[in-house]
């Protein structure tokens, strides 16, 4: 998977599993903002009681849950979009 740094697949009816190359996210280039993510890990982990849940590494991979809801019900009314933002912790667990 060169050059490319999220990639999700649905897990079940509404879950997503995403997974973050942070080589491609933290090139070279970057290797400060790489160091500073490195650092602040543990402390993002123990911020939220569900993170651990939620979240894991795996190398140079984040891992994390989402949520995706698309109704399959299709009737006669007009479709309706609603776009929300990040799930939070505890919903996705």
């Amino acid at each position: 998977m060169s050059g490319v740094i999220l990639s999700c697949r649905q897990i079940d009816p509404v879950k997503l599993q995403c997974k973050i190359d942070l080589k491609q996210l933290f090139p070279v280039t970057k290797k400060r903002e790489r160091e500073r993510f490195e650092k602040k890990w543990e402390a993002f982990l123990e911020s939220d009681p569900c993170n651990k849940d939620v979240f894991k590494r795996e190398g140079d991979y984040l891992i994390y849950q989402s949520e995706q809801l698309i109704p399959t019900k299709v009737d006669n009314r007009p479709p309706l979009l609603l776009v929300l933002g990040n799930p939070a912790s505890h919903s996705v667990k």
